[in-house]
């Protein structure tokens, strides 16, 4: 924990929100990607004509119960709260 009460990672999310440009989107044209990549521009096609939205909940019901048959995999929880809880020395 900084001294006032954040923790680091907190800390440089504001700074980066404060002080870094603004992003501006970019889309590379899909030849351009099949040049690098062919597998990844049919990827990028599937999901621009599919798309793609996962039932989180559903899948964190269905899932979640084999969490203890895995411990070495800690407990299933989206990064924003891990990141937020973080305490660094």
């Amino acid at each position: 924990m900084t001294p006032r009460g954040h923790s680091v990672i907190v800390n440089i999310l504001v700074f980066h929100a404060l002080m870094a440009p603004p992003i501006a989107f970019a889309q590379t044209p899909i030849e351009r990607v099949r040049q690098y990549s062919k597998d990844m521009a049919v990827t990028l096609e599937w999901f621009e004509r599919v798309g793609y939205s996962p039932d989180i909940a559903g899948l964190e019901r269905e899932f979640r119960p084999l969490a203890h048959k895995a411990p070495r995999l800690g407990t299933p929880r989206r990064v924003t709260k891990w990141a937020l809880k973080r305490e660094d020395p």
